[in-house]
């Protein structure tokens, strides 16, 4: 990434109106990996010089460019909400939202998307501070823009009212709202399951984490043989996935194992317990 940057530099010093937004969208990507890899000070730098491309970029062409400002403003955001800074992450996050607005009142199927995606940081901000009824309206909002638009372009907002749904899910089930929960992720499921029929790649994670939302919920409500099902099911389709993404997915292989070697050692089932459990421990090591 530094060695793409240093390139487009060079070259948006001559041709500024065709290069700076290729050195910011890789100023971004450079963030997210200082950001990954917890090197926050170099995260910052990045998100910021990005957003400062953006923003003068926007001066010009405001209808091209300040959607590429309100991404940036969602990374600065999200950075900041990782190292607790809270207040700072809700404004920016409410100043990438406004934009997001305009933009949505400008073209509602292309750009409300964005304001669905923000939403969804949003509340994630909020479950972290424990702002639930924040968390649920920016969910709710977001839920009720994806139904909207669902029909009309299931491309795009079918994936993320598989998103919106499943955070829903994580919220009821944190405040015990457990029926709610339930019925929640197995709408996302039955979006899941029916997307695979489609587009596999895409969904098969979906399906795997709402089964595992899913069996985590039984093993509390003691559906012992509801979690079981769901856990193998999702341990399954996590194994599949770790040909494609190993990084990503064999953390989520371990965990499932884990899950159900504790679910078997609760039951006495001592010998599949052991087995699963190191299985996992392999992973780890």
């Amino acid at each position: 990434y530094k060695e793409s940057l240093s390139i487009y530099q060079s070259v948006a010093a001559r041709s500024p109106a065709i290069y700076r937004r290729d050195a910011a969208g890789i100023l971004n990507h450079l963030g997210d990996l200082y950001h990954m890899t917890q090197q926050i000070k170099g995260a910052g730098k990045s998100y910021q010089d990005a957003l400062e491309i953006d923003q003068d970029l926007a001066k010009g062409n405001p209808r091209t460019y300040q959607i590429s400002v309100a991404q940036s403003l969602n990374n600065l955001a999200s950075l900041d909400d990782d190292v607790n800074l809270t207040k700072d992450a809700e404004s920016t996050y409410d100043e990438a939202l406004v934009i997001d607005h305009s933009m949505a009142a400008l073209n509602p199927p292309v750009y409300q998307a964005y304001v669905v995606a923000t939403l969804n940081h949003k509340a994630t901000l909020y479950r972290h501070t424990q702002q639930i009824e924040k968390a649920e309206r920016a969910l709710l909002e977001a839920q009720a823009i994806c139904r909207d638009r669902v029909k009309g372009d299931a491309a795009i907002y079918q994936p993320s009212l598989a998103e919106t749904l499943h955070n829903l899910g994580d919220l009821y089930f944190e405040t015990n709202r457990r029926k709610k929960a339930e019925e929640t992720y197995k709408e996302v499921l039955a979006i899941g399951r029916n997307g695979l029929r489609t587009k596999p790649a895409a969904y098969q994670p979906v399906v795997a984490e709402n089964l595992y939302s899913l069996a985590d919920l039984y093993t509390v409500t003691k559906q012992m043989k509801e979690a079981e099902q769901d856990f193998k099911e999702a341990l399954e389709i996590y194994r599949a996935l770790v040909n494609t993404n190993p990084s990503t997915y064999y953390p989520r292989v371990a965990m499932t194992l884990n899950k159900l070697g504790t679910l078997y050692n609760d039951a006495e089932r001592l010998e599949e317990a052991r087995q699963d459990f190191e299985e996992a421990l392999e992973i780890y090591s």
